[in-house]
């Protein structure tokens, strides 16, 4: 009888220590936030973990993936520091200078690296004899400027056949200096567009090196049903190296090109 209980005992503390380990290995434990979610938001850390390091180093062979000391040598430190910088980012900067970025500590590229996060909310889910219409905001921000300026998308798709209103349809973004006073602003209207799957806004995010904010409006339609139950999306794409930049659709499901790294992404359902 002992026995089975010494055994019964034995078995629940590996089941209990496996649960740990996997856990551990899918959740960031700085951030509480699962791993892949975690590395979605910070400009550095997608580098470091997704196919866009490669692209990069292909295209900087002389830098070998020297992303502090390409970013000191392009930025002088009144620059850095207007862009959200802090002393002690830059400092870090100095230190890993001649590290290649993959073997800069990821608690390094994640206190560094600027964070973008966008939310998707629903406006309004109208039905009506004659047509079914929505609209949905989404809302971004950097809370540093990053360190690759180039253009950024915000895209969304939806579930259903809908139409765009490109006309009331539009973007509003604003560039910010290190104490959140307004640079600059700028209204984007519709850059891509699939009439029945999606549409984007484009902008240049190196605007006044400033740190961006902004919002996204969309509108869309149906006049040939009444659609009860439908869920879209809002995803945030980052241009991290020179490249052609390209968005496709299928479904909800949102495609960038390679030289764009999706920073963040949110979904909203709409249901009546």
């Amino acid at each position: 009888m002992r026995k089975l209980k010494f055994l019964s005992l034995i078995i629940t503390l590996v089941i209990l220590l496996s649960f740990s380990l996997s856990y551990a290995n899918t959740t960031n434990l700085k951030s509480g936030l699962p791993t892949d979610q975690f590395y979605q938001k910070n400009e550095l850390l997608t580098m470091k973990t997704t196919a866009a390091l490669s692209q990069y180093s292909k295209q900087n062979r002389n830098s070998n993936q020297f992303i502090f000391n390409t970013a000191l040598n392009k930025f002088t430190y009144d620059e850095l520091h207007k862009m959200g910088y802090s002393k002690s980012d830059i400092a870090a900067m100095e230190e890993y200078r001649d590290y290649p970025i993959s073997n800069i500590p990821s608690s390094i590229l994640s206190r560094v690296g600027a964070n973008c996060n966008i939310s998707l909310r629903k406006l309004s889910h109208n039905i009506s004899d004659y047509e079914t219409s929505a609209g949905m905001k989404a809302v971004w921000r950097w809370n540093k400027a990053p360190l690759f300026l180039g253009t950024d998308i915000i895209a969304f798709s939806w579930g259903e056949p809908f139409s765009v209103d490109v006309n009331d349809s539009y973007a509003e973004v604003e560039f910010l200096n290190e104490n959140g006073i307004v640079l600059s602003s700028k209204t984007l209207s519709i850059y891509d567009l699939d009439p029945n799957h999606g549409c984007s806004f484009r902008y240049k995010i190196g605007s006044h090196l400033g740190i961006s904010r902004g919002e996204a409006y969309v509108h869309i339609s149906e006049s040939r049903a009444k659609i009860y139950d439908f869920e879209a999306r809002a995803s945030y794409g980052h241009q991290t190296f020179l490249g052609s930049i390209s968005i496709s659709w299928r479904g909800i499901t949102i495609n960038f090109s390679p030289s764009i790294n999706e920073m963040d992404k949110d979904f909203v359902r709409f249901r009546k």
